[in-house]
């Protein structure tokens, strides 16, 4: 008898002490409470737009990052550098703290299933098997869209792979619902009045690629050979050619190091590492940009509706063989009256270079008005496949190695 009653108070005296740890941990973990959700899906059919009255503008707007794929680098002054009048309204955090009250999710696709594995066990105070999503649909807030973000192509990166989780997407791809394009050209008011006689000057050397990843699903390092092989002269740097010290690697793009490299040469080798809709990277726009090089591109239906004037670049293939662009590209290089009409553009045009970020100056915008948000709902019943199905041809590549 006092055994039994023994073990009762034991268990009762655990129970209690248990119950006030969860109530000391529970304080300490940010509060995020959620509603049953009207429509997990956050499509149309849930959309109520008034057409008598316009709603006003919210006055602070908060994104929360759920991602530490750029660790702490992911906040307004970061992401909103093209849009800074944004930061008066809008705010970009990566904070626990701040996800209560967000009005919008984002994801990176890099670290997506890191993200919900592990911190969103916490945030919900909820626990779920890895690398599933099986109470998430349930437990979002309603009117909380989330975002994939992503700017690989699907050759080299896949969005996941969950159905009707995802209501926007931020990607490379023009069709996305937020631009996450590496670059743009903005049109002078009027022509400029500027000489292009220094950028003939400073050129002595013909072309270069730099490479880190040489093993791609197009075989873009064997087109770069045969090219030099057939007569191209073409200086290779990175992983791929000469090392090249602070410069190698490809998150290197960007640094003043390559810009030193590669601005002697009157041409550089912009071919991706996939050929995929509408995927143009830091290579051809840097390329415009700051290193003052011709950018030579694979295809041409790649770029051309990017808003770049078909002078701006060359085109493998605008040419019926290897050898009649290579030939072309010695023609262009050698004659200054050519060579300086690949870079007209420059009186009419200045390349911005956005790098991925132009999205969120984007979103934060739509999310400020709330009927905008309205007329937007949607859901992704697949937005792996929406990303990925018959975007990319790297075979292309073949008919020019073999």
């Amino acid at each position: 008898m006092f055994s039994s009653n023994g073990t009762t108070w034991k268990t009762i005296l655990i129970l209690a002490i248990y119950t006030f740890i969860v109530l000391v941990c529970w304080e300490k973990f940010p509060k995020f409470t959620w509603t049953e959700p009207i429509n997990p899906k956050f499509s149309t059919e849930s959309s109520t737009v008034s057409t008598t009255s316009k709603s006003p503008k919210k006055l602070n707007v908060t994104i929360y990052a759920a991602t530490t794929y750029y660790h702490d680098l992911i906040n307004s002054d970061f992401v909103l550098r093209r849009c800074p009048e944004m930061k008066n309204f809008c705010k970009v955090t990566n904070k626990f703290s701040d996800a209560d009250t967000a009005d919008a999710f984002v994801f990176h696709s890099r670290n997506f299933y890191e993200t919900v594995s592990f911190k969103f066990q916490i945030l919900f105070k909820r626990n779920f098997p890895s690398l599933t999503l099986p109470l998430l649909k349930n437990i979002r807030k309603p009117n909380v869209p989330w975002i994939i973000w992503n700017i690989e192509s699907p050759s080299h990166e896949k969005l996941p792979g969950e159905k009707n989780l995802f209501n926007w997407t931020m990607t490379y791809r023009r069709d996305s619902d937020f631009s996450a394009r590496y670059g743009a050209l903005e049109k002078f008011i009027k022509t400029a009045n500027i000489s292009l006689e220094g950028i003939w000057k400073y050129k002595n050397k013909t072309a270069t690629w730099l490479g880190s990843n040489c093993q791609t699903p197009n075989n873009r390092f064997r087109l770069v050979q045969r090219m030099i092989q057939e007569g191209l002269e073409a200086d290779i740097w990175g992983s791929c050619g000469k090392p090249t010290g602070l410069c190698d690697g490809v998150l290197k793009q960007t640094e003043p190091c390559v810009l030193d490299l590669i601005r002697p040469y009157k041409f550089y080798l912009a071919v991706e590492n996939s050929n995929c809709k509408d995927y143009v990277t830091e290579k051809f726009w840097k390329s415009l940009e700051d290193r003052m090089a011709v950018p030579i591109v694979l295809r041409r239906e790649t770029v051309q509706d990017l808003g770049v004037p078909d002078s701006a670049y060359i085109a493998v293939d605008d040419f019926e063989t290897l050898d009649e662009f290579i030939q072309h590209v010695i023609k262009v290089g050698s004659d200054k009256e050519m060579y300086l009409k690949y870079h007209e553009w420059r009186k009419d045009y200045r390349v911005v270079f956005d790098n991925g970020f132009y999205g969120w100056c984007q979103l934060c915008k739509r999310l400020q008005d709330p009927e905008e948000v309205g007329r937007n709902r949607r859901s992704y019943e697949d937005v792996e496949r929406w990303h990925s199905f018959e975007m990319c041809d790297d075979n292309y590549t073949i008919k020019f190695i073999t």
